[in-house]
């Protein structure tokens, strides 16, 4: 009950600062484990203890619990004091430890909580509007960015034709991004809107399916003007990628100089 999950909150954080290691096991069907075992027997009392929780995952199921996460501000409240926990460990092997036990729990992805945990602890309240522009590689940044919009096609595909008329499937420069936008075009047309079982319908290769899983599930709720914000950013680091390619490796001088003229008009894209 509510008063037990109390109590041990407490005798998570008393243990905790004695320096022992502790985990919580939810007994049912019995008042205690001597019963437990007296009635389903050792083996089964073997398979219960595997399901014991540390302190960091059973406070994240209790604050779920306590959450209506079909409410996007309960949604949202609860994605900040999950990143509040983790950011409280000083161990930084401890917290990616943790992460894909959470991400599990709690559906929110890990990049979500590795950004969350990265503001609290720095204290740079940096937005994902930051987030293609904070990644250490140039390389990284650019294939970060082509993700960025593909992720917000395939789980906001009513944005499609502003994400079309800013960047074509050429300047993505991968075949595979290229492809899905050809689907989410195709499957666009009449007013219609694709949904993410149709896209996936499209790609027969379940490699390519399982790739494609992945864009969906590092979907975040975030106010349109904050989506339309990263949206800017991703396509403007992509675009000048594809286009400083052509100032350095083109042929053509006329090529060359669309290029130019591409990278130039960037400074003034909107959406």
């Amino acid at each position: 009950d509510e008063a037990g999950q109390r109590a041990a909150d407490k005798a998570f954080s008393l243990l905790g600062e004695a320096g022992l290691e502790t985990r919580l096991l939810k007994v049912e069907n019995a008042k205690d484990p001597d019963e437990y075992i007296k009635k389903f027997g050792a083996d089964a009392f073997g398979r219960l203890l595997k399901t014991s929780k540390n302190h960091i995952l059973f406070k994240v199921e209790q604050l779920k619990k306590e959450a209506d996460l079909t409410d996007v501000d309960q949604k949202i409240d609860f994605a900040k004091k999950v990143t509040e926990l983790l950011a409280g460990l000083d161990d930084d092997i401890e917290i990616n430890a943790y992460i894909p036990e959470i991400v599990k729990l709690t559906d929110i992805s890990a990049d979500t909580l590795k950004r969350g945990i990265s503001r609290e602890k720095n204290g740079t309240g940096e937005s994902i509007v930051q987030r293609v522009n904070t990644v250490t590689s140039r390389s990284d940044a650019v294939s970060e960015a082509k993700k960025h919009i593909i992720n917000i096609m395939v789980t906001h595909p009513k944005l499609y034709n502003m994400i079309a008329r800013n960047i074509s499937k050429n300047e993505l420069n991968d075949e595979f991004y290229a492809r899905i936008m050809a689907v989410v075009e195709a499957q666009s047309k009449d007013g219609n809107v694709p949904t993410q079982a149709s896209i996936v319908s499209a790609f027969e290769d379940a490699s390519e399916q399982a790739r494609l899983a992945r864009l969906f599930m590092v979907g975040e709720e975030f106010s349109d003007e904050e989506i339309k914000k990263a949206l800017r950013d991703s396509i403007i680091t992509a675009k000048r990628a594809y286009y400083n390619d052509i100032l350095t490796n083109g042929k053509e001088e006329a090529e060359k100089l669309k290029a130019i003229s591409e990278i130039r008009a960037l400074n003034s894209l909107t959406l």
